[in-house]
């Protein structure tokens, strides 16, 4: 086990926080749910098998701790009562993942594991091992943290500083990402020392590179350029609807501009997945702006100026013509393309030879959330992760509808916001893999858990919705 450098500082930060500051905590792990690649300790002897404890478990860890050490003394074990069935729906799927732990138990060696490499042909007989244990045990860590996170930002003042703090947050990954990737123009060695600090083979996004094109691949401080995509992608809806509605997360000022560096970071990234879910996700809120009423000519005199800009680049720019084939139409055709698809295939295998129960969590790997579900946890995994996903969104729902004032500005742009970001965040996962592993899932569906009760019982900044009708 070795401490990273920068895991000396947030250690000591972190324990600080703990004895004088337990408040900071919480914004601390918020602040850290895009550093996938910042380890605070590494585990393991070698990139193989080495394993990174992500800067945002160590203060989730310490926020947890706290938070039951506060439960324990106060004896105040109690919360809103309209949170119970959510958190039920949680604690169900979390239930039904662990019960899944018993299947390679059950199993014992009959089933041929493949290796889900493509140039891999190995296989091993499935028996319980310590994989499956670690995988429990991040399952376990993100769904607590995710009723922690709901049940804390209940409250309006609580919700908006979190919201605040999440963008600060996506600001400062996307300006690293941007040093990355001046670095690289300027032919300059990046600092991957600072940040970049797990020893996880996976994490080592930043080295990447479209060879091809002679492009550097931005990932920040995310493990790869997918993973930073994803975060900024949940960022996204949250400027997007406080801009076109004249609200605010930070402020006016402010918001516009981190609007505009997280767009410009996730077309950086050159990531299928931050191309793919910036269409989805313009598409999706201008249909949800425009149902509300919200968009405005300059609106779209501003999606006309950018399509035509992109359309002039695209045309004139070879590289760019190159990354687009490259990185959209043939993914499917490139190795890591055709290494997602048979871990998908070899995963359904599992599931329709095992499918009550899938054949354990951890057990199998599949690059998609529909089947990784399936393959591990059976139908029951499956159907109460989609009960959960259900009653979330439709709490979100009927909050847009019957709560028309006091998120941000009127008209539910809040609500809005947040429905967007799961939106994206869900489809995402769908497309390329359950990252129950990383915070910003955890997050995102804990704050969509716990809005509409903030609204019922403390609607958020008055002050800002008299400021937008004057």
């Amino acid at each position: 086990m070795t401490i990273t450098p920068i895991g000396w500082i947030l250690t000591l930060i972190g324990i600080a926080a703990f004895v004088a500051a337990p408040r900071l905590l919480q914004l601390f792990t918020i602040f850290s749910l895009g550093f996938s690649a910042t380890a605070v300790v590494n585990v393991g002897s070698s990139a193989d098998s080495s394993s990174g404890v992500q800067a945002w478990m160590f203060f989730g860890s310490l926020w947890l701790l706290r938070e039951a050490v506060n439960a324990l003394v106060t004896l105040n074990l109690s919360w809103p009562r309209k949170l119970t069935k959510p958190i039920i729906t949680i604690a169900l799927f979390l239930i039904v993942a662990l019960c899944s732990l018993w299947m390679p138990v059950i199993i014992d060696g009959r089933l041929q594991v493949a290796s889900p490499e493509l140039l891999d042909t190995s296989s091993a007989p499935l028996r319980f091992g310590f994989r499956n244990i670690t995988q429990a045990i991040y399952l376990v860590f993100g769904c607590t943290i995710a009723m922690l996170v709901a049940l804390k930002n209940s409250e309006g003042k609580t919700l908006a500083r979190s919201l605040q703090v999440y963008c600060w947050s996506g600001l400062f990954i996307s300006c690293w990402g941007f040093l990355q990737w001046i670095l690289h123009f300027l032919n300059l060695p990046y600092p991957a020392f600072v940040f970049n600090t797990s020893e996880t083979i996976s994490a080592l996004g930043f080295a990447g590179q479209f060879g091809e094109v002679g492009l550097q691949r931005v990932s920040s401080v995310a493990v790869e350029p997918s993973l930073l995509a994803q975060f900024l992608l949940t960022i996204f809806p949250l400027l997007f609807f406080a801009v076109i509605g004249r609200a605010r997360v930070i402020s006016p000022f402010w918001d516009r501009i981190v609007l505009g560096i997280v767009i410009t970071v996730l077309l950086l990234t050159t990531s299928a997945t931050a191309y793919l879910g910036l269409l989805i996700v313009l598409l999706f809120s201008g249909i949800l702006a425009y149902k509300q009423n919200l968009i405005r000519p300059i609106h779209i005199l501003t999606l006309f100026v950018a399509t035509a800009v992109c359309t002039i680049v695209y045309l004139s720019i070879p590289a760019v013509r190159d990354l687009f084939t490259l990185g959209i139409l043939t993914k499917t055709e490139s190795y890591s393309g055709l290494e997602r698809i048979r871990s998908i295939l070899l995963a359904w295998d599992y599931f329709l030879e095992y499918p009550i129960l899938g054949i354990g969590w951890g057990s199998a790997t599949s690059h998609d959330l529909v089947v990784k579900l399936l393959s591990n946890t059976g139908v029951l995994g499956l159907a109460t992760f989609g009960i959960m996903l259900i009653t979330v969104f439709g709490r979100l729902k009927l909050s847009v509808s019957k709560s028309p004032q006091e998120f941000w500005a009127g008209g539910g742009l809040g609500q809005l916001s947040i429905y967007v970001s799961l939106f994206i965040l869900v489809s995402m996962n769908v497309l390329t893999g359950f990252a129950f592993v990383f915070g910003h899932f955890w997050f995102i569906l804990g704050i969509a858990i716990g809005l509409p009760e903030a609204l019922r019982t403390n609607p958020i900044a008055k002050s800002t919705n008299q400021a937008v009708a004057q």
